[in-house]
């Protein structure tokens, strides 16, 4: 199991990626209103580089957790900036269930997370 912190701006699609990711077994750590996670040590943060304060928040998570994993999903191809976090996998908008599953499970094994199982056949760039 991973703690995950999810930075989506738009709050549906925030809900639905939260349902997903507790039925898939991790946990959901809130995102404060200033954008800061409350535990502040999240394995994985599940990022859209449109959301305000992404990039600083990636930044402050690790400063304080530098194994912290980074999945980015958004609709556009990640600028040099978001790549620069060297995330542990790149999910396109829209993507399944499943292609969530095998970002987050990569994710959680590069972080160290408790519980995180091996999948030799995880890609870095998970396809949905």
């Amino acid at each position: 199991m991973a703690r995950v912190l999810i930075a989506e701006p738009t709050p549906e699609i925030r809900a639905l990626l939260e349902r997903a990711v507790v039925r898939l077994g991790h946990e959901v750590l809130p995102l404060s209103r200033d954008g800061r996670a409350e535990p502040p040590d999240a394995d994985v943060l599940v990022l859209e580089p449109e959301v305000t304060g992404g990039l600083e928040l990636a930044h402050a998570l690790r400063a304080r957790r530098p194994d912290a994993a980074i999945v980015v999903c958004g609709i556009r191809p990640p600028s040099r900036e978001v790549l620069a976090l060297a995330p542990a996998a790149l999910l396109e908008k829209p993507f399944t269930r499943d292609a969530l599953d095998r970002a987050i499970a990569l994710a959680a094994r590069t972080s160290g997370a408790t519980g995180a199982e091996s999948d030799d056949g995880a890609t870095r760039r998970a396809e949905g």
